[in-house]
């Protein structure tokens, strides 16, 4: 947890700098209280004692590219910075000092031990005719999003329908991306310009209607500075700016992406800019193994 002290001598800087911090420190604060909620309802039923072989050992399963994404490991380490600084070189140092916070460049390199297996496999290999029973050590942030995930999963692989099966996917990963990234308000739009428009002269250019990608045309669904298509690239797509601060979301690093979509599909859901979501699905239905 970050001081006060620390937080208010931030508010008091109050540069694009320093409120990007504030918004990554009041987004671990959500994420720490809705974890905390998590692991005291226990809503998977995670038992932290095995009393059956048929029980989902958690502690086995090798999750870590999707829990430890370049954007998190970049947080991670921005958030440790913070923790370490003293007041003094908060405040002598002012946005300088944020700034390099924020620029710390940071990667660690994952290797799956040989005793786990990947969560993909596992996901292959589920068995949708017995129920799921989990079991972890510790009912934990790790732990957690195993559980989700492979209950996701589950429910989607008990969707013989593929059109549908695509559309749950799909709503899965967008409600996720719309609550990390829009509700972290990253782009911290004032007097209705982002960070990016704040920075960079040209980017993008001198529009100021809220939406970032308009590299080629107009979207045709956008309206009244407001959005009503569930786009997934839309969402998953961070301007040059963001991404330059590790803001950014990878095809890759989604875990159910890999899990049910081709390399192909995932072309779909990364690059077909200004289309519904229905767009998007029969795209992804076209391209079908």
């Amino acid at each position: 947890m970050i001081p006060k002290e620390k937080i208010d001598i931030l508010k008091t800087i109050n540069s694009d700098y320093s409120r990007f911090i504030l918004n990554v420190v009041n987004a671990y604060k959500k994420r720490e209280n809705h974890l905390e909620e998590m692991v005291n309802e226990n809503v998977y039923n995670i038992e932290t004692r095995e009393y059956s072989t048929n029980m989902i050992n958690l502690d086995k399963i090798w999750a870590d590219p999707y829990i430890y994404t370049i954007m998190r490991v970049s947080l991670d380490r921005m958030m440790e910075l913070l923790e370490k600084a003293t007041i003094d070189q908060i405040s002598k140092n002012g946005n300088k000092f944020c700034k390099q916070i924020i620029y710390n460049q940071h990667r660690e390199i994952q290797i799956m031990p040989e005793e786990k297996v990947s969560i993909i496999d596992f996901i292959n290999d589920l068995n949708i005719d017995s129920s799921l029973h989990f079991y972890a050590k510790e009912i934990n942030e790790e732990s957690l999003f195993k559980a989700d995930q492979i209950t996701k999963s589950f429910i989607l692989k008990t969707i013989p329908d593929k059109e549908r099966m695509y559309a749950k996917l799909y709503d899965y990963v967008y409600d996720y991306l719309q609550q990390d990234f829009i509700g972290n308000n990253y782009c911290d739009f004032i007097d209705n310009k982002c960070i990016a428009q704040r920075h960079i002269r040209m980017y993008p250019w001198h529009l100021k209607d809220g939406c970032c990608y308009r590299e080629f045309t107009k979207c045709k669904y956008f309206n009244k500075e407001s959005c009503k298509v569930r786009c997934m690239a839309c969402r998953l797509f961070s301007c040059p700016y963001l991404s330059k601060m590790n803001i950014t979301y990878y095809g890759r690093e989604i875990l159910l992406f890999n899990a049910f979509l081709s390399k192909m599909q995932i072309k779909h859901m990364i690059y077909d800019f200004y289309k519904t979501k229905d767009e998007v699905i029969k795209g992804i239905l076209r391209d079908e193994k």
